[in-house]
């Protein structure tokens, strides 16, 4: 009888062992701190390579800052470049990336509107790719770019425009023209753009009615990840994931997102509120009551979900989203999502702890750091261990 309930106690442990660790679910395993001699002014990205080390471009500095893991903090390496529009010099260094099996790191300078490449010649050395006679090669950097990666010679971007009836768009380069002596940049296409997401619909379809406005008072930033032979596309302010077949660059694949009830988006009457929160606070900038207008802004803005970022791994398809929040704006409330690569809704998890919605995933090794920024300045990363 003692075997019999030592079996099932042992069987329930295994049970609960298995959906914990083996389940679909994120679980926070630590926090490290950038070390306050070096200041960072100003960052909206950042990635990590394959053995440790954290790219952090500085967008007011116009440098990339280099720091390596040791223990509970990121000790300082280098800088690589400088502020100037000098050969080598960057100007607003934001989003960028870095890609393993091409050993190449990716930067978009919002600042000469050019995307940037870097080759890794060791672990701590990165040197602008140039032509045989000294020319940097580059791409011409799409309106709004706010995400990018590298996938053998092809340059992928997510950008936006706020003209006529397109908002969210998704591009594409070719880079192997860059291969030729006498041309030093790529013109990226037009891969997707948000007339063939969000079909215009007076009757459904809140985000078409307000336009531009409702764009400009969420935010434009898109997020995209690929995997395989197809990029999932995500605009911030819908939980609406778009997956694009890049092998034969048709467009619209098919749409998903399981807008749960802790997922909330404004129906038109609040998204008007909200655009006009929004106004007031730009109209009201330089006035002595400019920060009562803008906290209205944000307490409205707090009461709906935001997109913050998207990732894939070989089976599943994450993605992150803040908010709502309580009135204090204060309350912690990330969650995950997780769905298969075909876009069936697998599970939700709330993510714990201060983060932000600067995010980077590393594949290999399944975690999901957040770069995060204290009341008193100072940076930190928290980690989590993403479970398939």
């Amino acid at each position: 009888m003692r075997r019999h309930i030592c079996l099932i106690l042992l069987l329930i442990f295994i049970a609960a062992s298995t959906s914990t660790v083996f389940g679909a679910s994120v679980k926070f395993v630590g926090k490290v701190a950038l070390p306050s001699d070096v200041k960072l002014q100003k960052v909206v990205d950042f990635c990590v390579t394959g053995d440790g080390i954290f790219l952090i471009p500085d967008y007011l500095a116009g440098n990339i800052k280099l720091y390596e893991r040791d223990g509970e903090v990121l000790r300082f390496l280098k800088t690589v470049g400088s502020k100037g529009y000098a050969p080598g010099q960057l100007v607003k260094p934001a989003f960028c990336s870095f890609n393993k099996v091409e050993n190449k790191f990716v930067i978009v300078d919002l600042g000469t509107r050019r995307i940037y490449f870097y080759d890794r010649i060791e672990r701590d050395e990165f040197v602008r790719e140039k032509k045989a006679n000294g020319n940097e090669i580059y791409s011409e950097c799409p309106r709004g770019a706010n995400d990018v990666q590298l996938l053998g010679n092809r340059l992928f971007v997510a950008g936006h425009t706020n003209s006529g009836d397109k908002f969210y768009d998704f591009y594409s380069a070719d880079l192997s023209e860059l291969k030729d002596s006498n041309v030093i940049k790529a013109k990226p296409k037009h891969l997707l753009s948000s007339k063939e997401i969000y079909r215009i619909d007076e009757n459904d379809d809140f985000v078409e009615r307000i336009g531009a406005r409702y764009l400009e008072a969420i935010g434009y930033r898109n997020y995209f990840d690929i995997e395989g032979n197809f990029a999932y596309f995500v605009w911030m302010g819908d939980l609406r994931i778009t997956k694009v077949d890049i092998s034969s660059d048709s467009k619209v694949k098919s749409s998903f997102g399981e807008k749960t009830s802790n997922y909330v988006q404004p129906e038109t009457s609040e998204a008007k509120e909200l655009v006009n929160n929004f106004y007031l606070m730009v109209r009201n900038r330089e006035s002595r009551d400019k920060r009562e207008f803008r906290d209205r802004f944000f307490r409205e803005r707090r009461k709906f979900s935001i997109i913050r970022n998207l990732f894939t791994t070989s089976d599943h398809v994450i993605v992150v989203y803040e908010g709502p929040y309580k009135y204090d704006g204060k309350s912690e409330n990330f969650h995950a999502q997780f769905y298969s690569l075909d876009g069936k809704f697998v599970t939700e998890v709330p993510l714990r702890g201060q983060l932000s919605n600067i995010m980077r995933f590393d594949k290999d090794k399944k975690i999901l750091y957040s770069l995060s920024k204290s009341e008193g300045g100072a940076y930190f990363i928290l980690m989590y261990k993403v479970f398939e």
